[in-house]
């Protein structure tokens, strides 16, 4: 969201975390431990819970991007349920032999559609050969096919 404010003081309190691009002008922000100047360039996150004393001497423009917390239960659930999934994959896996995926389809070789000269390549469906793929080499010719 994009936020513009002329000159002026005010005490803003987050509730939920909100980082901060500014694009133009200036603001001296304060929450009681220390004033910090941002401006033009500037990137600065304010925690959700926080309440900040902003000054904004002329005027200032930023971007904003807004995250709701997520709430300590239910983050502590999320990740008891993942370590239990976890612990019921490796369960049921821990007799079977482990798997690994193969990369023989990967390694092996394309099929041999290709022309047999470069004169047939040029006259070859789009769809069946492409430029950058080889040709097979008649002798006294190169294996690659030149753009």
């Amino acid at each position: 969201m994009v936020w513009d404010c002329t000159a002026g003081d005010f005490d803003w309190t987050y509730t939920d975390d909100e980082t901060v691009h500014i694009l133009e002008g200036e603001a001296i922000v304060d929450d009681g431990t220390g004033k910090r100047t941002i401006g033009p360039g500037d990137v600065f996150l304010f925690p959700a819970g926080t309440t900040f004393r902003w000054r904004v001497p002329v005027y200032v423009k930023k971007l904003a991007f807004l995250r709701v917390p997520i709430p300590a239960p239910a983050f502590l659930a999320v990740r008891g349920l993942r370590k239990l999934q976890a612990l019921t994959r490796s369960l049921t896996t821990a007799g079977a032999p482990a798997r690994r995926p193969s990369l023989a389809p990967a390694l092996a070789e394309p099929p041999l559609d290709l022309p047999e000269t470069e004169e047939q390549a040029d006259f070859a469906p789009a769809a069946e050969w492409r430029r950058e793929r080889p040709v097979r080499a008649a002798p006294g010719r190169s294996k690659r096919r030149s753009a």
